[in-house]
């Protein structure tokens, strides 16, 4: 192995086996750039802007993941496979860097098998210095695609939880009609609430497909 410093217009520390034979991991020092490459590639740069780019030597972000031109996965493990196992990515708008993450996304184990994880969105919207919670949950998503607002169980396909729960439909123009539309695989759409927005006129109308035994 060998340790070389090439003092130009870039500093280079090359590690490797013997001079100019077999792979060589190499770590430049270019006009304010650090670069970490494999061979003659470039895997990583943190630039004089305190930014850091994998797979590209311009990240225009404080973290830009890059895969060429193909499709790029960015993972968070959580390497447990207990039930109730969480990874987590939380976030923070305050100066500090231990208090204050009041918002997070939850991927949390709860089959305890093959990571079946269910998504939670939390907030902590409590006025202290502390952190968002699992208990914080606003949303949850589960991995049977059952959305629940303001419960982590729903038991349909979309539930709201709450002491008033309430769902608001509004048209955002004054003469249109705000409508909620059921089906089913024989008829894609057999009832229809709507409520229509006519000039001087505010009617709620419920309305059902003839073909359906409805009037």
């Amino acid at each position: 192995a060998y340790l070389q410093i090439k003092p130009d217009a870039s500093t280079i520390f090359k590690i490797g086996d013997i001079a100019g034979l077999g792979d060589t991991a190499v770590i430049v020092g270019s006009y304010g750039d650090l670069r970490f490459n494999n061979s003659t590639l470039t895997t990583m740069t943190v630039n004089y802007l305190n930014r850091v780019g994998i797979g590209t030597t311009s990240p225009s972000e404080k973290l830009v993941v890059r895969n060429g031109t193909a499709s790029t996965d960015v993972k968070i493990l959580a390497y447990n496979s207990a039930a109730g196992t969480e990874a987590t990515l939380r976030f923070s708008t305050i100066a500090s860097e231990t208090n204050y993450e009041k918002a997070a996304i939850i991927a949390r184990n709860a089959a305890g098998s093959f990571g079946r994880s269910d998504m939670h969105f939390a907030l902590d919207s409590t006025a202290d210095s502390g952190n968002v919670q699992f208990s914080d949950t606003k949303m949850t998503i589960l991995n049977n695609g059952l959305v629940g607002i303001g419960t982590t169980s729903p038991s349909s396909i979309l539930h709201l939880e709450s002491s008033e729960p309430t769902l608001k439909i509004k048209s955002t123009q004054f003469y249109n009609t705000s409508a909620i539309e059921m089906g089913n695989g024989a008829n894609a759409t057999a009832g229809v609430i709507t409520c229509n927005n006519n000039p001087g006129l505010y009617a709620l109308e419920l309305k059902f497909d003839n073909s359906q035994g409805g009037a």
